[in-house]
């Protein structure tokens, strides 16, 4: 432990089993057991009384210890994470770059540190990178007030032995380019000495990236009429856009300004929820009362949510041409006082001719002849529907004309329950769009599709980027990495993020990986050799009295207040961290306490090995657990262009195995099975490809997700997450389009812990993985969990027993060799071993292990690694691939340095 005068500071842990490992440290190493450069997660207490309410967990700040430089830096939530210097001659809090403001005091603004949050990066003998990510400005309230994505803040701390420090900070844009410029961000450099903190040097933000204009297509046309109002997009560069005929130049909102190719010169990507083009009213473009023609070139990456306009003005009022929900053109026109609809009928499985295929350029066009009181429809020249209307001419009105982007918000079609208003418009390209105050006939209509008509290559291969989800990789290597997994470049723009946003960990024998992604909200998922994503969901507190919605992560749209962060990160052993706020999509938090600033909270820890199995430890704070709350459920997660039914098998889509090994597959096809859950251990879904998702517990029931199935699938299937910037909890896929997702099931268990209190919570425990084998394979690995042999027969040190929340034997060492056994039987079994062993002496030394007697050569099927843990001590993990069902001997010893 590392005292200093003034503050206190203690991680969190009992009086006596801080003296047993005091005690143990100077046994083993003397006084130098401690680390003397190296970053840890712990929990500092300082007795104040927020701390009592805190629904953190043992590893909620970090300390950096640099003996060199004679104290330590910390990142404490007390400081809602703004480190402080602390030497034996005093403390130095960093200085605050950025102003913060929120629901807290100037020391800690963030009172729950719900937007506020750190993590190390990198922690090597040499260099410690830590990060610390914060919302600068927001207000009290529940939702809160004032929050603006746009004001998230990435401060990085690389830290070397000495007590350099280089830190820079890169403050939230309005534009994407300026984020991703990598010299815009404020650099300071620091020494920190014994006495304090020196600046050596800093430097403000500047522009480095220069913006290139985009080279279009050869340019088509000419037009057969002089329109009224005409957008060409042919500028290619910067953020503002030119009406042709006027002159009217507009800036275009949004994160970026994307131009590509056209179908003559350039066009504009529409990200489909911020992008929109608007000039204001033009009167004499189309006069009330006259005829009208609404003509122009769109290339769709995804359907709209509702009714989304190519280009309009008013809403219910004036005129629109646009897209619905299920890819079919029609235009909308004021006459007199109704509002006239003409589109084509259409309905399942949308596929006919009219419907507008997704990655290709369409002419849409529209047109209102006053004096015969008619509505035509046309698509790529030819006239598909019509209507009779009556004669008074078009009804404008005084707002602006607009390209698409509706100026109104609307709720999303095929939305099944928490469908709100939301913002959206057009997701993809637009090109070409023109006005006329007269109706264009059929001739002229098929004229201009000829002459803007780029050719076959260019109609049917827009400039538009292809949707997947990442392809998440770690080069082969067993390990937890930081990254940035990339997406879409129009769904990309849209958030402030780093290189070190996501986590993946992978593995050197198995093609899976376990992947934290913001696309997902952070849900933890499990990626197969096919890229087909899984997750066993996540805890869901539901339609409490202060947040009357679906209070879960997939409502936080952007990851405004879920982290990741990697706890350990050795051969042996990954352990990923996943926090996050429970609230509904309009940001309301469940069962929320205004006077200790505080809701449900959930922290979860995944304990991964080499083997691919996962142990995840969920804990949910909150202050009603009486209330409905959910743990668990089955969801494939699908990429754009994966149905549900490529992804689930049918025949079976389930096997369950009992606690005597035997098995039962169950179909669905047509309809969902009704399984019998009680008593079985093991679940099995049935994946297309290769490598299945798998789930071990003792499972007292489950049931079934059969409701909310359309024609779309036999699964049940929504778009509304992930990826999905809507505000919606529930909203049925029609095409395989967006990311979308399949619920297949609920397994229901025993509660593994609970604690009553100021920061009451419940904690659950399940393991997860992925096989390519059967079910009743996996037999041997649940027994060794839920039925774990006992470590009897210890020297040289004090075992802890079996955690299966960590899937591992705990042990602290006060002499070496330490010998055990493990006292396996058929009934008892041991599947792959790892061992926990305190107060390891050095991040350096390597252990020897025998088995039985016999010297195990590191390697595949004995690994080993340290980390620091939370009482700053060495902790060694081994881990053992082997199966026994008898007396195992084992023996730990110090190798060398």
């Amino acid at each position: 432990m590392h005292i200093t005068k003034g503050t206190f500071i203690l991680p969190e842990i009992g009086l006596k089993t801080f003296f047993t490992i005091l005690a143990a440290v100077l046994i083993v190493t003397g006084a130098t057991g401690q680390v003397d450069f190296g970053a840890y997660y712990t929990k500092i207490n300082t007795g104040q009384n927020w701390e009592a309410y805190s629904r953190t967990g043992s590893r909620a700040d970090i300390i950096v210890k640099l003996s060199g430089a004679g104290g330590q830096i910390v990142f404490w939530r007390g400081n809602s994470y703004l480190p402080y210097w602390k030497t034996d001659q005093g403390q130095w809090n960093f200085s605050e770059i950025i102003s913060r403001t929120g629901n807290g005091t100037s020391e800690m603004p963030d009172r729950a540190n719900v937007y506020s949050h750190a993590e190390i990066i990198q922690n090597s003998p040499k260099q410690i990178i830590i990060q610390w990510r914060y919302l600068s400005q927001f207000a009290e309230g529940n939702p809160h007030k004032g929050v603006n994505p746009d004001n998230f803040v990435e401060e990085t701390f690389t830290i070397a032995p000495d007590g350099m420090v280089k830190r820079e900070v890169k403050t939230g844009t309005v534009k994407i380019d300026e984020w991703n410029d990598p010299a815009f961000k404020t650099t300071q450099k620091l020494q920190l000495r014994a006495n304090g903190i020196r600046q050596i040097s800093i430097s403000e933000p500047r522009h480095s990236l220069k913006e290139i204009r985009v080279k279009g297509n050869r340019a088509t046309g000419p037009v057969v009429v002089r329109p009224k109002i005409w957008f060409s997009f042919d500028e290619g560069l910067g953020d503002n856009v030119s009406e042709k005929i006027h002159k009217i130049k507009d800036v275009v909102p949004g994160n970026k300004t994307l131009w590509k190719k056209g179908i003559s010169g350039t066009s504009l990507d529409f990200d489909g929820y911020n992008t929109v083009v608007s000039i204001p009213p033009v009167g004499r473009a189309v006069a009330s009362g006259e005829s009208l023609t609404l003509e122009g070139w769109i290339a769709l990456g995804a359907y709209p949510w509702n009714w989304a306009p190519l280009v309009q003005q008013g809403d219910n009022d004036g005129y629109f041409l646009g897209v619905d929900s299920h890819g079919y053109p029609g235009v909308m026109i004021k006459i007199d006082t109704t509002w006239e609809k003409l589109s084509v009928p259409n309905k399942p499985p949308y596929n006919d001719a009219n419907h507008l295929a997704l990655f290709r350029w369409y002419n849409l066009a529209a047109s209102y002849d006053k004096t015969q009181g008619v509505m035509r429809l046309f698509l790529d020249g030819k006239e598909i529907a019509s209507k009779s209307v009556g004669k008074s001419g078009v009804r404008t009105v005084n707002t602006d004309i607009r390209i698409g982007k509706a100026g109104i918000m609307r709720t999303p079609t095929e939305g099944t329950h928490d469908t709100y208003p939301s913002n959206f418009g057009i997701d993809g390209l637009i090109d070409e769009v023109q006005i006329y105050d007269v109706a264009l006939n059929n001739n002229q209509i098929a004229e201009t599709y000829r002459n803007f008509f780029p050719g076959k290559a260019i109609a049917n291969s827009p400039d538009l980027q292809k949707r997947k989800f990442p392809a998440p990789s770690t080069n082969g290597e067993f390990k937890g990495v930081y990254t940035h997994l990339p997406y879409y470049e129009t769904w990309e723009n849209m958030f402030r993020f780093g290189k070190f946003a996501d986590v993946v960990v992978g593995f050197d024998k198995l093609p899976i990986k376990y992947v934290f992604w913001r696309g997902v909200s952070y849900i933890p998922m499990i990626v197969n050799e096919s890229g087909q994503w899984f997750t066993n969901q996540f805890d869901e507190t539901g339609f409490t009295k202060d947040a009357p919605g679906d209070c879960e992560p997939m409502s936080d749209k952007g990851c405004w207040d879920s982290q990741v962060r990697i706890i350990e990160n050795t051969p042996a052993r990954v352990v990923v961290n996943w926090r996050y706020r429970q609230a509904d999509p309009s940001h309301h938090w469940a069962n929320y306490d205004s006077t200790t600033g505080w809701g449900d909270i959930s922290d979860w820890d995944y304990y991964i090995y080499p083997d691919g199995v996962a142990c995840k430890v969920m804990k949910w704070y909150s202050s009603k657990p009486e209330e409905w709350h959910e743990w668990d459920e089955q969801i494939a997660v699908l990429s754009e262009g994966q149905h549900p039914e490529s992804v689930l098998k049918k025949t079976p889509v389930m096997t369950l195995v009992d606690t005597s090994g035997k098995s039962v597959d169950y179909d669905w096809n047509p309809n969902p099975p009704k399984p019998n859950f009680k008593g079985t251990l093991i679940q099995k879904i049935n994946y297309t490809g290769k490598y299945d998702p798998y789930s071990i517990q003792n499972f007292t029931d489950g049931d079934i997700y059969k409701g909310e199935r359309t024609w779309y699938s036999v699964f049940p299937s929504w778009n509304h997450w992930p990826t999905a910037q809507i505000n919606s909890s529930g909203r049925n896929a029609s095409f395989p389009d967006r990311a979308s997702h399949s619920s297949i099931s609920h397994l229901y268990w025993n509660l593994y812990k609970e604690k009553d209190g100021k920061a009451a919570y419940q904690e659950d425990i399940l393991m997860e993985g992925m096989t390519d084998k059967r079910a009743v394979s996996l037999t041997n690995l649940a027994k060794s969990w839920l039925n774990a042999p006992s470590a009897v027969n210890i020297s040289g040190g004090k075992s802890f027993g079996y955690n299966p929340a960590h899937r591992a034997y705990s042990f602290i060492i006060n002499n070496i060799p330490l010998k055990f056994q493990i006292a396996g039987s058929n009934k008892c079994p041991m599947h792959n071993l790892c061992f926990e062993i305190k107060n390891w002496n050095s991040r350096t030394v390597e252990a020897g292990l025998k088995i039985n007697g016999n010297l195990i050569k590191p390697g595949a099927n004995f690994r080993q690694g340290t980390f620091i843990d939370s009482d700053g001590t060495c902790t060694l993990i081994i881990w053992v691939q082997m199966d026994a069902s008898s007396l195992q001997s084992f023996e730990v010893s110090k190798v060398r340095s």
